[in-house]
Order: C-alpha cells, then structure tokens, then sequence
C-alpha cells in the first residue's frame, strides 16, 4: 500500500503541456525516505533532523589558537574557526598576542557547535562548574571563543592538548552549558543549558599548545 501511495504522488509530478504542435513532459523526481521509527513518540521531529543533518552543508576550515601571558599565573587564550586566510588581519596580531597552534583543514559544518576541551596537569581554563567551552561555527565569519588559562605550576612546562569535538545530537543526562560565542568580536550568543552525552561527541582535531612565556615589561591586560 506505501508503494502504491508513492506511485501516485510520482505520477502527480508528472504535467505534459501541449505548446502549439509540441508536446513537452515535465518530470518532477522525488525522493522518500521510509523511516522505521519504532518507539519514537514524535516521527515528523525525527525526520526534520535527519533532513536537516543530510542537507547541512560542510566548509572546510582550520582552527587557530592565539596566547598572551599577562600574568605570571594566567594567559589569555582566544580560539578562531575560519573558513579563509585572514588570520594575520585578526585584532590579536594587532595586540601582540602569539599564535601558538594551527590545525590543517577539517570538515565544520555551517551552524553546529564545536565543543572545546582542554587536557593538562598544569593548565586549566577558568570558566564555571559545568561550564563547556562551545563554539557555535559560522562560515566566512570571524568565529573567535576567549578563555583564560591558569598556570598551576610555574617550575613545570605550560603545555597542554586542546581537543575539538562535534556532537552527534543524542542527549542524556550530563548537563553541560554553552559559553558566550564571540562573531566579529561581539557576543552573538548567549549562556544556554544544553544536555550531551559525552559519548556521542566525535574527535574534530587535536592541537597541542604551549602558553608564551611571561614578560612583565611588555604584558598589559587586555579587556574582552
């Protein structure tokens, strides 16, 4: 009986239009999907999603990662997502930050949110309980996420790893919150709750960073 149904609407796309001693067929092709949605309470919401997912469109991007050490236990750190080669026209060059990582290109997908991660046993990035640093990734545009990093140890290497992940969209009860999204050096989104299960979030890339050393005649604080 689906079939038969879908028989009828192909032959609903189909219009012949006689124009004077012309006859001219238009054919218009669709695409079904059947979806076996056992257990799934709202179906047309599943299907939007995988619409949505399957018709996204992805740029390739590179993620670049600028310092300034100003002060001996903290450094500012500001984390860009472009789509292009303007990383020496950015503000931070003009601030005399350092660029201290730059990753090859990756697949981002336009309006998805990129979740940032830092592994160290002497940085830690200041930011709230439950807090997630989130990017929210927008093609052509300046895409900047700032943070401060905390120096535990000054005898020990201020290196650290920062991992790049995606989400896959299944939720559970891990609650993390989304942190303010800078675009052109304006916060375009606001702190928002979202729920993600940890193991659902695919590995974008890695980068290894190490934090400049401080200099206590050039440092100054810059505000954000």
């Amino acid at each position: 009986m689906i079939v038969q149904h879908l028989q009828q609407l192909f032959q609903l796309g189909k219009n012949i239009f006689s124009d004077f001693s012309e006859n001219i067929l238009f054919c218009f092709l669709n695409r079904f999907w059947l979806i076996d949605a056992q257990g799934v309470s709202d179906v047309n919401k599943l299907a939007h999603e995988i619409y949505r997912e399957a018709t996204s469109v992805p740029y390739m991007s590179r993620f670049i990662v600028f310092a300034k050490r100003h002060d001996l236990n903290e450094a500012l750190v500001r984390i860009f997502c472009i789509t292009d080669d303007k990383e020496n026209k950015t503000l931070e060059m003009q601030e005399h930050f350092t660029e201290i990582a730059k990753s090859k290109e990756v697949e981002v997908v336009n309006g998805n949110s990129i979740y940032i991660d830092l592994q160290s046993n002497n940085l830690q990035t200041i930011i709230k309980t439950n807090e997630q640093l989130t990017l929210i990734f927008r093609a052509f545009k300046e895409n900047r996420l700032p943070c401060v990093v905390r120096i535990r140890d000054q005898e020990q290497e201020a290196t650290g790893r920062l991992i790049f992940s995606k989400d896959n969209g299944k939720l559970t009860s891990i609650q993390r919150t989304t942190s303010i999204t800078m675009t052109n050096g304006q916060p375009s989104s606001l702190s928002s709750t979202t729920i993600i299960d940890p193991q659902t979030l695919q590995t974008i890339c890695n980068l290894n960073i190490v934090i400049p050393v401080y200099d206590k005649v050039n440092s100054k604080i810059l505000l954000y």
